[in-house]
Parts: structure tokens; sequence; C-alpha cells
């Protein structure tokens, strides 16, 4: 078996307002924004965690519909969308457009993405979901095209390495996951299912922007397509990554999550659902090592469903960490669910 190296990160940055944390977007190369569970309240902050700006913009909650922010690049102007409206603000509080519709059904909902002059979202129509094309700073609808379902899926935008180009990812759930292809044209725009991407989760661009990887949807691995062509290249099935991993032993298996990420071009993180950071070599596709993060512990469960004591059989682990996303200069930006946000510096280690 091949070596299996634990590498320890400490903490170099933190981040709490008391707030549980919904949601982190990267803007640029030292802005982000952080949206609260069952808070209306947003903050911006640097790469070093320390704060910029905080708003309290009108978000409709509720129905488990969950509000997401996008900001434009400049940092400028940011939108808002909830459970029946999606609102555009400049970051001194101004509302400068709302565009209100149905309510989303729960669980659904719309993330918004801006490229360039143009901003794009979905809104639920009887006729099929509408994506739409918006003028900035006009916000007036350039484009719609009707999707093929009607409240059915949650939709997110992912910017790619062509400009033009955006992913939109339709999520329904335990049912079934779709990727497009959305090409921004002079006076028209392109909307392209990519089928070989069906029931695979999005996970992000490598840094070149010549390949992205995908997480599974049910039980199986993690996926690498080319891009544009979007064709499978590479792949890990999840026996070959839990091949020999028994530093946790428990009665339940580990698995798979629904988040990978490129540290590097190198080298993929993958997030497990004992809550495990698994480091997969992309040469390879072979699990080489994981991240023991300062802060940050794997909770043994019993039969019973309570913390294991020592001695105990261990039934189950859970973690304490949530979505990972990483930073410019090497590090890595982790949401802690009772401890809000924290900064890890890669370096070289990982090399």
């Amino acid at each position: 078996m091949q070596s299996f190296v634990q590498f320890n990160l400490p903490i170099a940055y933190s981040f709490s307002n008391g707030l549980k944390v919904l949601e982190t977007t990267i803007v640029n190369d030292d802005l982000l924004v952080v949206t609260f569970k069952e808070s209306q309240q947003i903050v911006a902050l640097n790469n070093k965690l320390e704060l910029i700006w905080t708003g309290e913009p009108s978000i409709n909650v509720g129905n488990y519909v969950y509000p997401r922010v996008a900001m434009r690049e400049d940092g400028e102007m940011y939108a808002i969308t909830d459970i029946s409206s999606v609102k555009f603000y400049a970051t001194d509080g101004r509302l400068l457009a709302e565009f209100p519709h149905e309510q989303w059904y729960s669980f659904l909902g719309t993330g918004c993405h801006f490229s360039g002059n143009k901003a794009l979202f979905v809104t639920p129509s009887g006729g099929g979901d509408k994506l739409l094309v918006v003028s900035i700073p006009d916000f007036q609808i350039l484009h719609e095209h009707t999707l093929d379902g009607y409240q059915e899926y949650a939709y997110g935008f992912h910017a790619t390495s062509s400009p033009g180009i955006v992913l939109l990812d339709l999520a329904a759930g335990q049912d079934d996951t779709r990727l497009f292809s959305i090409r921004l044209l002079p006076g028209a725009i392109e909307v392209t299912e990519l089928r070989a991407c069906n029931d695979e989760i999005f996970g992000a661009f490598a840094p070149s922007g010549k390949e992205f990887v995908t997480a599974p949807h049910y039980d199986e691995g993690i996926k690498v397509f080319s891009f544009p062509g979007v064709e499978q290249i590479a792949e890990i099935t999840q026996p070959a990554l839990f091949e020999g991993r028994d530093e946790y032993p428990a009665a339940n298996e580990d698995s798979l999550e629904y988040r990978v990420i490129y540290l590097d071009d190198e080298v993929l993180l993958t997030t497990t659902r004992f809550g495990r950071l698994l480091l997969i070599r992309r040469a390879t596709m072979t699990c080489f090592g994981e991240l023991l993060l300062e802060g940050n512990r794997l909770i043994p469960y019993n039969q019973r469903g309570a913390v294991a004591q020592e001695g105990e059989e261990i039934e189950d682990y859970e973690g304490q960490i949530g979505d990972t996303k990483l930073l410019s200069g090497a590090a890595l930006l982790v949401a802690h669910r009772d401890a809000g946000l924290r900064v890890y510096e890669l370096g070289n280690k990982l090399l």
C-alpha cells in the first residue's frame, strides 16, 4: 500500500460573530462575503478574515429556502436571492433593483452570477423556470431562456476559465443533478446540457482552467472532466479511495460527501461523511494523505447515538467542519459548525 501522510495545519486566522455560517462566497483575491443562518446580516471580509463592512439587506426567509449572496468582482454591488425575489444592492446599502417572483418550493431557489456587465439568475415559472440575463447597471432584461423544469431544481452558477461561458447546475435533492453550459453571445445566449455530467455534483475548476472535478451524487467516485470539451479524463472510485483507510475504525463505513476542490493543479481535496479531508494526487488519482485541522475533531458515537466513551465500540463519526474553499495565496477557508470561519495556510506542505 502506498504511503499515507497526515498533515497538521494550525489556524492562521479566524472570524466569529456568534452566528452560524450559512454560506461564504469568494469575490476576488482579497474579498469574500458571508451569510448566516437565521439572520439578515451579511459581512464582507478580507482573506485574513478582517471585517470590511456589514450589511442587513431585506431578506425573505422561510420554507427551507435559504438566501444566497453574489457580489460583483469589483466589490461595488451585490445581489441577494431569496424565497420570493432577486434584489441588487450597492455596498452602501442602497437598493438598486428588485425582481419579485412567486415563492420557491421547499429546499429550492437560485443563485445569481455576475459576468462583466451582466447578471444571471433563475425565477420559477409555470411554463418552465426562466433563466434571465439582465444588463448592469440599468437592470433591463436582455435574454430569457425557458428551462425544462418547474419548481423541481435548486440552481447554482459557476464561473469558467473561458470568457463568456458560465456553468449552471441543477440539483433535485436525491433525485438527480444536471449541468448546463451558458454561452453569452452578442445579442443572444446558447444553453447546452452537459449530459456527460448527469448525476455528478460540480466541484471546482483546476487553476489551469483546463479541467474541472465533480463529486458523486450517489455511490460513484470522483471524476475529472476536460474543459471546454467536457469529456471524462480521470476517476477514483470510492473503494479505491478508502482502501486501507482504517485510521478511524467504526461499525459504519466512511463514504464521500458532496465536496471536492483543487488545492493546486496537482492535488485534490475531498470531504468524507466522517468529516475527514482526504488528499488525492491528480496525476495518479490515488489518495496519499489527509489534512488534520487545528480546532477540528472527529466526534465518535456509540450505537445509542451518544458520544462514545473510552473503550466503547464506535458506531460512527461526525466532523465539525462544513464548506471548504481555496483562497488565493494557497490558503484554505473552512466553515466550522460552531466556531465561525477559519483560514489555514497550506504553503508547500503538500507538494
